[in-house]
């Protein structure tokens, strides 16, 4: 019953008491991660298959559905999800296939080198985003039932969160029954022991690649939610190693630190418990007899009761750590007299010896305009920063931790971010400013009415340098070669439709040189370009 209670009190009354910021910046990324480590437990914890795939096999869920939503935009979006898991299930039995000759730390370098294919994948065959010129899908609204919007940034926070606690705790019982079925003990003993597994009649092909299908499905369907129903919009890089190690690392974000330790202890047990020595079906000389083994032991962790004792810290914990962040993210009353503007600075991360001087450039003007001026037309200017480390995870976490309804504007300060914000800041009626970088088709007013572009975009300044460049070349581009550098991204793509179009009409040849995130090592790009 008390598990009933806890269960009853996450979904009626967190989302009467959680903040916009709990809901969608921790609630809802956090049951997104507990469906990804249940799946990574399957595979590592009781399989004992090492895996460093994790975002690859994310991305394989985020963009399968992606497709099936825009190719059959008449399917539930509860069967998307579902299928979407089911192809990266097949994804899984593909790259766990080196598992049958390989094991240890060689199979965690076979599945790292499957997440950097997945994401070159991705990236590289527009087909996948529907050759969309930036590279980013974005998941179209849909309803779990009529009127009830769960995708994209159409739907509430609450709505989401919802529908993803009861997703999730579906997923996680039929997790729950496999591990304690047949085929858990097949993957247990594998793990324990995959030689005697064999002699007892074990085939470890089927135990393996079926934990690698179950695994993958799992996570599949994590990517997929976590495309559809918190980022809203997403690229192939925003899958990259990181968030791999965002699923066995709880160091990564806020609500991973919970989700991961909370979940391999709850539903699992496999990771997270220690080994119990030699598999049942083995019997050293001289070992005590079971029952006498078992009382020193305590709980079996395979146990009913063990598992329920597992859930009922789970849910304790949960529902404690939800109420101190709704206390501490609770809003605080606006001051009279103030204007209140948010600062999202990237004082960390590799761009950091660029963010450092902004950010204090930043703070220094606005201390001067209140010390100079007394504010702005006699109202004090108050703000906030939050560092963003150039990540869009962590920007969409930023923005939404600082919003307010009285702020006067955003500047993300990365066109990564400013893809992930603007249908947010849109929805809020909070103005999103990007000078210079950002979406470059958002500067049409009508339909973007939030996001302001000045002085120039992406494309007006690829026009520029080409129309520099003809002037020093006489006017005449024909048989001229243009190289373009640049980040291989979304946003690092913004020109290259520009400039293909632009060398149509000048007659000049365009060379394309991406280069990898985070794009400081580009000697071997220019020796490239030299040659040329």
């Amino acid at each position: 019953w008390g598990v009933l209670l806890l269960l009853a009190f996450a979904a009626f009354g967190l989302p009467l008491l959680a903040g916009e910021y709990l809901l969608n910046s921790i609630l809802v990324p956090f049951l997104v991660f507990s469906l990804a480590a249940i799946g990574l437990n399957i595979l590592t914890g009781y399989c004992g298959q090492l895996s460093l795939g994790t975002g690859g096999f994310m991305a394989c869920g985020a963009f399968f559905a992606y497709k099936l939503t825009t190719a059959f935009p008449e399917i539930h979006i509860v069967a998307i999800f579902l299928l979407a898991g089911l192809g990266t299930a097949f994804v899984g039995i593909l790259f766990g296939i080196p598992s049958l000759r390989i094991k240890g730390f060689y199979l965690a370098v076979a599945t790292l080198a499957a997440q950097f294919f997945l994401i070159w994948v991705f990236n590289k065959f527009g087909w996948w985003t529907n050759y969309s010129p930036s590279g980013v899908i974005s998941a179209p609204p849909r309803e779990v039932v009529p009127g009830v919007v769960v995708t994209g940034t159409s739907g509430t926070p609450a709505a989401k969160y919802l529908f993803l606690l009861g997703f999730v705790a579906v997923l996680a019982l039929v997790a729950k029954n496999l591990v304690r079925s047949r085929i858990g003990r097949t993957w247990m003993a594998i793990r324990d022991m995959d030689i005697a597994a064999e002699i007892i009649g074990i085939r470890p092909m089927y135990a393996k690649l079926s934990a690698f299908a179950v695994s993958s499905f799992f996570i599949g369907i994590a990517g997929a939610l976590w495309a559809f129903c918190y980022t809203g919009s997403v690229e192939a890089l925003a899958f990259e190693i990181n968030r791999s190690f965002q699923a066995v690392d709880p160091r990564q974000g806020e609500a991973e630190a919970l989700a991961i330790p909370l979940l391999t202890a709850a539903v699992g047990g496999g990771a997270a418990r220690p080994r119990r020595g030699p598999p049942a079906f083995t019997r050293s000389p001289g070992r005590r007899d079971g029952a006498e083994a078992a009382q020193d032991q305590g709980p079996n962790p395979d146990s009913r009761e063990a598992f329920e004792m597992r859930f009922k810290s789970l849910c304790l914990a949960a529902a404690g750590a939800a109420l101190l962040a709704t206390a501490a993210t609770a809003p605080a009353p606006a001051a009279a007299q103030e204007q209140y503007i948010p600062l999202l600075v990237y004082k960390s991360g590799p761009y950091a010896p660029n963010g450092i001087p902004i950010a204090a450039g930043w703070e220094d003007y606005l201390k001067l305009i209140n010390a100079r001026d007394g504010g702005v037309g006699g109202v004090k200017l108050v703000w906030e920063e939050c560092d963003t480390g150039y990540n869009n995870d962590r920007g969409v976490e930023c923005y939404e931790r600082l919003k307010k309804p009285t702020a006067a504007g955003v500047q993300p300060l990365s066109t990564g971010i400013t893809y992930a914000l603007i249908d947010r800041a849109t929805q809020d009626k909070i103005p999103l400013f990007s000078s210079g970088y950002g979406r470059t088709s958002a500067s049409y007013g009508p339909v973007f009415p939030y996001v302001f572009m000045p002085p120039l975009t992406y494309w007006s300044g690829a026009d520029v340098i080409v129309q520099y460049i003809s002037e020093q070349e006489g006017g005449d581009l024909s048989d001229k070669k243009v190289a373009l550098v640049y980040h291989d991204s979304a946003y690092g793509k913004e020109p290259i439709a520009t400039l293909e179009r632009l060398a149509e009409e000048e007659g000049f040849e365009l060379s394309l040189f991406p280069v990898a995130h985070p794009g400081l090592e580009q000697k071997a790009t220019w020796l490239q370009i030299g040659r040329q």
